[in-house]
């Protein structure tokens, strides 16, 4: 609807824009504006805009706290002595009051619908363990220890072969001068003339050599790395706990709302005391305990981002 007051022709080259962008560029240099009421757009006068009537109107909030959102709803009304627009928090029945323009109100009513949506939770599980210093020596080797059922393997296996940046020597043998045989110690075991001098490992290049390459192989220092899964990680636990060299101590389990910590604490609040000191008597007395957290505290802030991934 145009009132009959804004009559005129203009020329514009516009691309990639919203019809809302045409009409605040083709109508705010002539002091209009547009007013969306539902599917009815309406073209008015900015003055006239000014002078419209407030009304309030309660907007009931299902999942956000009004308390929370008003600091950002409030920059959007206009309490000015023109307008007298006003914002109210209703605590019984978690809703926002708010008094203003009918066309304010609409432009206020999608900013409170985008920011009334459900917070998404996250449930964290943590497990602390007590192990001895010689439990990882037996881990991988004795395995009888796993219930029925399990079992474990490892991913992710890779090794890093040894560069070599010169070969080394192979060694010689004792020999009969008179046979020509090998010279045998007590233990029927070749006895050393000279001993072979092992490669020296660095920034050179993998011997093509068979026999060096198969040396290389087995006295060369290679990078092993494993990883394990969520459920052979339970197993290597169990494995644990069941010999009898790994305690689990806790495992707990909390829900926490995105982008609010969480803390978890595996102990005790212990008493410190508070000391004064009494002029009469010389000495320092207790005058009173301050409790303070003792054992293992985890604290953790997820985010949940718009992809679904958590962010700890």
């Amino acid at each position: 609807m145009v009132p009959d007051t804004l009559v005129g022709w203009t020329s514009n080259k516009l691309r990639n824009v919203t019809w809302r962008q045409i009409f605040n560029e083709v109508l705010s240099p002539q002091k209009y504006t547009f007013v969306e009421d539902q599917n009815i757009i309406r073209v008015v006068s900015q003055d006239s805009l000014i002078q419209q009537p407030t009304r309030p109107e309660v907007f009931i909030l299902n999942y956000a706290r009004a308390n929370e959102i008003l600091p950002t709803i409030s920059r959007m009304v206009d309490t000015t002595e023109l307008v007298k627009g006003s914002i109210q928090v209703d605590q019984r029945n978690n809703a926002l009051v708010i008094t203003e323009r009918p066309s304010q109100l609409e432009k206020i009513k999608p900013i409170i619908e985008k920011l009334d949506v459900a917070t998404a939770q996250v449930m964290i599980e943590s497990k602390f363990v007590d192990v001895t210093s010689t439990t990882g020596r037996d881990v991988g080797v004795n395995w009888a220890t796993l219930g029925s059922g399990l079992t474990v393997g490892t991913s992710a296996i890779t090794a890093t072969p040894a560069r070599v940046s010169s070969l080394g020597t192979a060694g010689t043998y004792q020999t009969n001068a008179t046979t020509g045989q090998p010279v045998l110690d007590a233990n029927g075991n070749k006895i050393w003339a000279t001993y072979p001098t092992p490669p020296t490992y660095g920034a050179g290049v993998v011997s093509n050599n068979v026999g060096d390459s198969l040396r290389d192989l087995f006295s060369a220092p290679s990078l092993l790395t494993a990883s394990f899964n969520a459920s052979e990680f339970n197993a290597v636990l169990k494995a644990l706990n069941t010999s009898g060299s790994a305690r689990l101590v806790s495992n707990p389990t909390l829900v926490t709302l995105n982008n609010v910590e969480a803390t978890v604490n595996v102990g005790d609040e212990y008493p410190i005391p508070n000391y004064t000191y009494n002029q009469e008597k010389g000495s320092f007395e207790v005058a009173g305990f301050t409790f303070r957290p003792l054992g293992v505290v985890l604290k953790v802030t997820p985010h949940v981002n718009s992809a679904g991934f958590i962010k700890m």
